[in-house]
C-alpha cells in the first residue's frame, strides 16, 4: 500500500465531528455508512472544494474577489491535496437534450478530427470538390501535355460584374461558349444568375510556365473571389479556393470546429440544435439538432451526422480501418479508437447509438458512460471521488464498474468510493466507515483500515455484511383480496406477456440494466392514464379507488424555496406562530411574510435563496454564501422576530427530530414529521432544500407526505428507482414501510435495483435473467 497520504484535520463541515482522517494514496478506498452519516461532508463537501479553493488561490489577482468571499469548508488543516475529479450520478448536463455521445468526449475529438481532415462535398451533386491553393492548381497544370493553349479565367457571377468595373481593372475579354468576345460589346449588361468566364491570360504550356501560371491564377482567384476554370484545347477543368461547387455553385460553408457544433455555425436553423419542435422531431434535422451544411465535409467519405446516426460499435469498426494521412489525424485516431474501445468493450455499450438521447437511455447506462468519460481521461495522480457508482446497476453490471476503477488505480489515482454496495469491498484497498448513526447521531469516523480488518470489525456495516447471506425474507400474509393485470403489450421496443400482480402487496421489478424495469412501471401507469387509451387494465383496476401515484427520477428539482418542511407541508405553521408574536402584530406582519418567496421577507441581494453566484473570471460561474444575508435567506428586521426564543433561520435550522420536540405541543406538525421520522429521515432539517436530497432520503420522503395525507381508500403506488443511494440499514427501514403502507390497504410496485427488496416482497417479476 501507498506511504503518500491525503490528511484532512480537525474537519466540522456539516455535521462532522472535529474529525481527522487519512487517506492513502494510489489505492481504492471504499467509503460506507448509513445515509446521512457524513460520507458526502467528508469528501464531496471537503476533500473536493479544498482542492478546488487551493487552485483558485493559484490564478491571477483578478479573481481574487472569489477567493475572499468564497465560503471554505470548514477543515484546519489539510496535507497532500492534489487534484479531484468528482463524478456525480445526479449531477446534470451541460446542455438540453443531451445526446449520449456528449457524456463522453468522443464529440469534441470528433470535431477536430473533421477540421484536420474533412474534404468539402457538395450536398446537392453528390460529388467531392477539388479545393486548391494557387501552388496546388499550378501543379496539377504543369503536369498536363506540354504545348496545349490554356486560357485561365477567373469565374464570376453576372451579379457581380459590370462592364466599368472589368475595364478599369484591366479585363477586355470573356470565354463564353468557347468563343471570346470583348467587354465592350456588352451593352445590356451580365445576367444576374449566370456565370461568366473573364479571361485573366491566355499561353502555351512549358517548362518554365510556372512563374507566368502562379500570377495568373492568383488574380484569377482574386477577382473572382475564390474560383478558377482552366480551359485547355477548349475543355474546362475548374479549381476552387473556397469549396464552390462547379456543376451547380454551392457554397461550401468554412471549415471550423463550430461547424460541427449543435450549438454553434452547425446548428439547425428550424429547431436551433435542439432536434425537437414543440415537442415534436424536428423534421428539418431529422431530430439530429444539425443544419445541413454540417453534411457538406466528409471525413472518409462519412459527414459527421452520418457516424452520429451510428452506434458506437459501428463506429469503432469504421475507424480501426482508417489510415491515418497526417501525424495529427494519427494522434486523434488513436484517442477516438481508445475512447471506443472502453465504452465497446469496457462497459459494453457498443449498441447504443451515439445520437441516442439521454432520456431514453438507462440510469446505469447514463452512469457507465459518465464512469467511460472518466477512464479516457488518461490522468495521473489525481483524486477521482465517485458518487454511488453503482446507481442504475444491478450485480450483472458490477464487473464493467471494477474493470474502469481498476484502470483508474493502476494509472497511480487515488479512487475514493462513496458506495452501498458492500460488492466494492471486492476491489477495495482500504475502508473508511462513518457513523454510528445519521445526522447529529453520525458525523464521526468508526473505522479506518484494510479490507481484512473491517470483516473482524463490530461496525454496523460490517455485521450487516456478515449477516446479509443469513438474513431471512419478511413473513408476508399471502391474503389478497384482488388481483390485476394486463394482456401482451409493447412499448420501447419491448414486449411485455401477460402479467397479474396481487393487490394489496409489496411487488419488486428486477433485472439487468435496461432489461425493461421502467418500462414496465410506465406501462402500468399507462393503463390508468386516460391519455393512453391504447393501454387497458384486463381486470382488477377498479380496486384503486384511492387513485395511482407514480414516482421517477432519483432526485428532486432543484428548487431554493423547497424545503423539507415545506415539502412535508408543515412550514406554514412555522410562519403563522411568527405571525401570531407581539412584535410581529404590532408591524402588521402577515404570514406570508415570513416565507422565503417574499419579497417583504426575504433577503433581496440573494432573492431568499440564501446563495448567490459569483463570477471567476475565465473560468464558469460559481455559487458562494450571500454576503448579505450570510446564508439565512432573510432580511434584518424578519429575523428579529421571534418564538419561544428562536427566529424563522433558527426554526429551519432544526432537525426534524429537534422540531418534534420544539413543538411538541403542535399536532399537525407532529403528524407531519413522524412519518418521516419513521424512514430515518429523523435527522434532516427543517430547512434543507428538497434538491440537495440524495435519491434514496427524497424517495423516502415522498413515501412519508403520502403516508400524513392518510388515505383510506387503496391507492397503487409506483415507484421506479426505489433503492438508490440508500445503506442496508436505509432499506430495511423502507421496507417497513412498505410493509406498513401495504397493511393499510395500498399496492407499491418498485423497480430494484439492489434486489435486497425482494426480502420484503409479496411478487417478483424479474426481467431477462
Amino acid at each position: 500500500m501507498s506511504k503518500e497520504v491525503i490528511f484532512l484535520q480537525n474537519v466540522k463541515t456539516h455535521n462532522l465531528k472535529n474529525i481527522d482522517v487519512e487517506i492513502p494514496k494510489n489505492v481504492v478506498c471504499m467509503v460506507l455508512g448509513v445515509s446521512g452519516s457524513g460520507k458526502s461532508s467528508l469528501f464531496l463537501d471537503t476533500l473536493h472544494p479544498e482542492s478546488l479553493f487551493r487552485y483558485l488561490e493559484t490564478i491571477s489577482n483578478g479573481n481574487g474577489i472569489w477567493t475572499k468571499r468564497r465560503e471554505k469548508p470548514d477543515v484546519e488543516d489539510a496535507t497532500g491535496i492534489t487534484p479531484t475529479i468528482v463524478v456525480d450520478p445526479r449531477s446534470s448536463f451541460p446542455v438540453s437534450g443531451a445526446r449520449a455521445i456528449e457524456i463522453t468526449e468522443l464529440l469534441y475529438f470528433l470535431r477536430l478530427l473533421f477540421v484536420s481532415g474533412a474534404q468539402p462535398y457538395c450536398i446537392n451533386c453528390r460529388s467531392f470538390l477539388k479545393v486548391r491553393d494557387v501552388q496546388g492548381v499550378v501543379r496539377e497544370i504543369l503536369t498536363w501535355e506540354q504545348g496545349c493553349k490554356l486560357i485561365v479565367t477567373a469565374r464570376c457571377s453576372g451579379a457581380s460584374l459590370s462592364v466599368e468595373n472589368l475595364l478599369s481593372g484591366g479585363f477586355t475579354r470573356i470565354l463564353e461558349n468557347g468563343e471570346v468576345k470583348d467587354v465592350e460589346e456588352i451593352t445590356e449588361g451580365f445576367n444576374p444568375v449566370k456565370y461568366y468566364h473573364v479571361i485573366v491570360d491566355r499561353l502555351q504550356l512549358r517548362e518554365n510556365s510556372a512563374s507566368r501560371l502562379s500570377q495568373s491564377v492568383e488574380t484569377a482567384f482574386r477577382v473572382s473571389d475564390g474560383v478558377v476554370s482552366v480551359f485547355r484545347d477548349g475543355v474546362s477543368t475548374t479549381f476552387s479556393r473556397n469549396a464552390v461547387c462547379e456543376k451547380c455553385g454551392f457554397q461550401i460553408p468554412s471549415l471550423s470546429p463550430g461547424l460541427f457544433s449543435r450549438f454553434n455555425t452547425g446548428k439547425c436553423d428550424v429547431c436551433h440544435g435542439r432536434g425537437a419542435v414543440s415537442g415534436e422531431g424536428c423534421i428539418s434535422c431529422s431530430g439530429m439538432g444539425y443544419s445541413e451544411n454540417v453534411s457538406s465535409w466528409k471525413f472518409r467519405n462519412y459527414s459527421l451526422t452520418e457516424i452520429l446516426g451510428m452506434t458506437f460499435g459501428e463506429i469503432s469498426e469504421i475507424f480501426s480501418e482508417i489510415s491515418p494521412s497526417n501525424k495529427v489525424e494519427g494522434q486523434l485516431l488513436s484517442r477516438i479508437l481508445h475512447d471506443l474501445n472502453i465504452i465497446c468493450d469496457t462497459i459494453l455499450l457498443g449498441d447504443i447509438k451515439a445520437s441516442e438521447p439521454i432520456v431514453n437511455l438507462s440510469r446505469g447506462e447514463i452512469q457507465l458512460l459518465r464512469l467511460a468519460k472518466v477512464a479516457t481521461g488518461g490522468f495521473s495522480g489525481v483524486v477521482y471521488i465517485l458518487d454511488e457508482p453503482s446507481t442504475g446497476l444491478t450485480w450483472r453490471e458490477r464487473s464493467r464498474v471494477f474493470e474502469i476503477i481498476n484502470k483508474l488505480r493502476n494509472q497511480s489515482n487515488t479512487v475514493i468510493v462513496l458506495e452501498h454496495d458492500l460488492e466494492f469491498l471486492k476491489i477495495a484497498d482500504y475502508v473508511i466507515e462513518t457513523g454510528p448513526g445519521a445526522g447529529v447521531q453520525g458525523g464521526e469516523i468508526i473505522f479506518t483500515g484494510n479490507v481484512a480488518d473491517f470483516y473482524k470489525s463490530k461496525t454496523l456495516t460490517s455485521q450487516i455484511l456478515r449477516n446479509l447471506s443469513a438474513k431471512k425474507n419478511y413473513s408476508v400474509s399471502g391474503n389478497y383480496p384482488y388481483h390485476f393485470g394486463f394482456s401482451s403489450l409493447k412499448k420501447n421496443e419491448i414486449l411485455f406477456q401477460d402479467i397479474e400482480m396481487p393487490c394489496r402487496a409489496l411487488i419488486t421489478v428486477t433485472g439487468p440494466m435496461s432489461g425493461g424495469k421502467s418500462t414496465l412501471l410506465s406501462i402500468i401507469n399507462d393503463l390508468f392514464s386516460e391519455k393512453k387509451s391504447g393501454c387497458q387494465v384486463s381486470y382488477g383496476g377498479e380496486y384503486f379507488t384511492g387513485g395511482v401515484e407514480y414516482i421517477t427520477g432519483i432526485q428532486a428539482k432543484a428548487n431554493p424555496h423547497s424545503t423539507v418542511a415545506s415539502y412535508l407541508g408543515f412550514s406554514s405553521v412555522f410562519r403563522e406562530l411568527l405571525a401570531a408574536t407581539i412584535l410581529s402584530k404590532q408591524r402588521g406582519w402577515k404570514a406570508g411574510r415570513f416565507s422565503s418567496k417574499s419579497k417583504d421577507g426575504r433577503c433581496e441581494t440573494c432573492s431568499g435563496r440564501g446563495r448567490i453566484t459569483a463570477s471567476v473570471g475565465h473560468m464558469s460561474e460559481m455559487t458562494i454564501e450571500c454576503p448579505e444575508c450570510a446564508g439565512t435567506r432573510f432580511n434584518a428586521d424578519i429575523l428579529e422576530i421571534k418564538w419561544r426564543g428562536k427566529n424563522i433561520n433558527d426554526i429551519l435550522g432544526l432537525t426534524l427530530n429537534e422540531a418534534a420536540d420544539f413543538f411538541k405541543n403542535h399536532a399537525k406538525i407532529q403528524s407531519s414529521i413522524k412519518p418521516a421520522q419513521e424512514t430515518g429521515l429523523g435527522y434532516l432539517e427543517c430547512g434543507q432544500e428538497t434538491g440537495t436530497l440524495s435519491g434514496g432520503e427524497f424517495q423516502r420522503m415522498v413515501m412519508a407526505r403520502e403516508l400524513t395525507r392518510k388515505k383510506k381508500r387503496p391507492c397503487l403506488y409506483i415507484i421506479d428507482d426505489a433503492t438508490s443511494g440508500l445503506h442496508y440499514k436505509d432499506m430495511d427501514t423502507l421496507g417497513l414501510l412498505f410493509r406498513n403502507m401495504v397493511e393499510k390497504g395500498h399496492t407499491i410496485i418498485i423497480a430494484d435495483d439492489s434486489e435486497y427488496m425482494i426480502r420484503y416482497s409479496d411478487m417478483n417479476i424479474d426481467l431477462k435473467r
